[in-house]
């Protein structure tokens, strides 16, 4: 799911502030889970998503701790020297991104499979009030994005947008399912970010991290419970006005109902004889003035 995970936990202590933690823990995991972070923003996690999924795909999960280990070893100067050959391809790549962004001036850019256009600055303000208002800490490793990974920014902002406009439908058509939707997105998001914390983490905090993370896993199951109840209940109720309309279609309603729809064929059928006769009798008329002229 990640590419080139590198665990480096043991770095974050030596931070003062929490923005500098934030940005050490972030780079430190090579931006962690963001994969499965856009997945939660489409809806549930494909099986088999765990901690073990945090390992890159040539990293088994044992190595994990064996990667932490080897990164304390190492010592500040090689911290030092891996943080500035990320800054440096950081530079490189929003380089390459302003140009490409340049190139196309508002055209399609391809990202992954397909081809889809670059969200707009209106957008990307609403986006990013939606994420804010839902998730805070989501809207932060965006922002950590739009500095440093310009492509997968730009990725995750559409990602956004496409979430917030599903849930935007929901709303329409069903207030109450939507509520539980946003809820359920803002756990399934929160989820991954746990997971990417307790991946990053010392083993002596990994235990409080992931009671977090099956108390969110508990409180999602309660949350599909509710999901489904909904739906349950608006299947009732169609079920129930199909059964109307099967007792209507079975009772002496039907036989009124296609006389009615007979009446109604037969005035469109009487009004469009009546527009092609005009038509003829206005033809005929003109000919036989052409030949009155003729003559």
């Amino acid at each position: 799911m990640l590419q080139g995970v590198v665990i480096r936990a043991n770095n974050c202590r030596h931070d003062r502030t929490g923005r500098r933690r934030w940005g050490q823990w972030t780079s430190a995991v090579r931006l962690p889970l963001l994969g499965l972070l856009l997945g939660a923003m489409g809806g549930q996690p494909a099986a088999g998503q765990g901690l073990a999924a945090i390992a890159s795909p040539g990293v088994a999960p044992g190595m994990l701790a064996q990667q932490g280990s080897a990164s304390q070893a190492a010592g500040s100067g090689t911290a030092a020297a891996g943080d500035k050959a990320r800054n440096a391809r950081a530079a490189g790549d929003k380089a390459r991104n302003d140009s490409a962004r340049g190139a196309t001036n508002g055209k399609t850019v391809a990202e992954g499979n397909g081809r889809s256009a670059s969200p707009n600055a209106e957008d990307i303000a609403a986006g990013m009030a939606f994420v804010r208002r839902h998730q805070p800490r989501l809207a932060k490793l965006i922002d950590y994005l739009k500095e440093r990974d310009p492509r997968q920014y730009e990725r995750a902002m559409r990602e956004v947008l496409r979430t917030q406009a599903r849930l935007e439908n929901i709303q329409k058509r069903d207030p109450q399912l939507h509520a539980i939707e946003l809820e359920l997105w803002k756990v399934r998001s929160e989820q991954q970010l746990v997971a990417a914390e307790a991946a990053a983490a010392q083993p002596s905090k990994r235990d409080k991290l992931e009671s977090a993370l099956l108390k969110l896993l508990e409180r999602e199951a309660e949350l599909e419970v509710d999901r489904l109840n909904v739906l349950r209940a608006r299947a009732a109720r169609q079920l129930e006005e199909l059964d109307q309309q099967l007792q209507s279609r079975r009772s002496g309603q039907a036989a009124e109902e296609i006389q009615r729809r007979m009446k109604q064929w037969k005035s469109k059928i009487e009004r469009e004889a009546n527009q092609i006769r005009g038509k003829r009798e206005s033809r005929t008329n003109d000919e036989a003035k052409g030949k009155q002229g003729d003559e």
